[in-house]
């Protein structure tokens, strides 16, 4: 693994596991009937995330190529849910510090994935290789 990829992946990973922590979170408020902390919250996206995650961490030792993949696709979500929280209507929150607070969230996974990106790329096309650590 690159040294330069440990605080993007751990930045990625860490958003990983707030997302499934507020999905959770989410679930759980749904079970209750009480309104949920903004307008999606599945098992399914629990289970996506903590897949993406895993194949994250495992091709950041193997294949920075498919480590850009997968970053590419948590990049994609983050940015979707980013978007989706100024488009939507701002009832679906259950106020507005909920809504801010994801937008924060998923901009710090989008932060970690094209700053993760970036230094997979710098070092797919240098010539240099020897900050890679086995």
């Amino acid at each position: 693994m690159l040294k330069q990829l440990m605080f993007p992946l751990t930045l990625q990973i860490g958003h990983i596991v707030l997302s499934c922590f507020w999905n959770l979170v989410g679930v759980y408020l749904i079970a209750q009937n009480l309104e949920p902390l903004g307008p999606s919250a599945s098992l399914k996206t629990v289970f996506i995330l903590v897949g993406l995650g895993a194949l994250l961490v495992v091709a950041g030792y193997r294949s920075l190529v498919f480590y850009v993949l997968v970053s590419l696709i948590l990049a994609l979500g983050a940015l979707s849910a980013i978007v989706n929280a100024f488009l939507q209507a701002a009832d679906l929150w259950p106020s507005e510090y909920w809504r801010v607070g994801g937008v924060v969230l998923n901009a710090a996974g989008l932060i970690g994935a094209v700053w993760g990106i970036g230094c997979s790329m710098k070092n797919i096309y240098s010539k240099k290789s020897e900050s890679y650590v086995r």
